[in-house]
């Protein structure tokens, strides 16, 4: 019987084999970086702070030029900010910068004191557009806002607002980024 026993604990015990792990190494000269020093006799710069220096103001350059604008918005026509343009009852369409994008929004001006406009704003309807262009209608919390006239962007047309409270302009919108 310890033949049985034996033989029935080798076939209990699993061997557990360890997998080795592979590693590839590209070693291909078009993978490899290869670092190259030049003699520095021709260089402009004289010592190390005069390169540093010269890098800095090179990335200042770089950094000055204008970014990529998001689409639609080097379309964009700018409010002169005439005063007797803005009034009350106007619709317009407002921009709300973020950190990285500029955001439209259609409003309606409510009242003005003091060249501010206390604007309340309605929100595009999702995947509906009416024949004439957006479908906008007013959130269920209400989002009005005091806001400076640099900061409207386009007096809109009186809409066309239907019998469920759908607001339509006969205007086109798809040049802003309208939210």
């Amino acid at each position: 019987m310890n033949i049985n026993n034996k033989e029935k604990s080798k076939v209990n015990k699993k061997t557990v084999k360890k997998k080795k792990l592979r590693t590839y190494i590209e070693s291909s000269s078009e993978n490899s970086d290869i670092l190259s020093l030049a003699d520095t006799d021709n260089s402009e710069c004289e010592t190390f702070d005069d390169f540093i220096t010269t890098c800095l103001e090179e990335q200042v350059e770089k950094e000055n030029f204008e970014p990529a604008l998001p689409f639609g918005v080097s379309d964009v026509e700018y409010f002169t900010g005439d005063d007797d343009i803005c009034k009350k009852d106007d619709w317009i369409v407002a921009k709300f910068a973020t950190k990285k994008s500029l955001k439209h929004f259609v409003g309606h001006v409510l009242r003005i004191k003091d060249k501010i406009p206390t604007v309340k704003f309605v929100r595009k309807v999702k995947n509906s557009r009416g024949s004439k262009g957006l479908v906008f209608t007013y959130p269920n919390v209400e989002d009005v806002c005091e806001m400076q006239l640099d900061d409207v962007i386009k007096v809109l047309p009186q809409p066309n607002i239907s019998r469920r409270g759908q607001i339509m302009f006969d205007f086109d919108l798809r040049c802003y980024n309208i939210q």
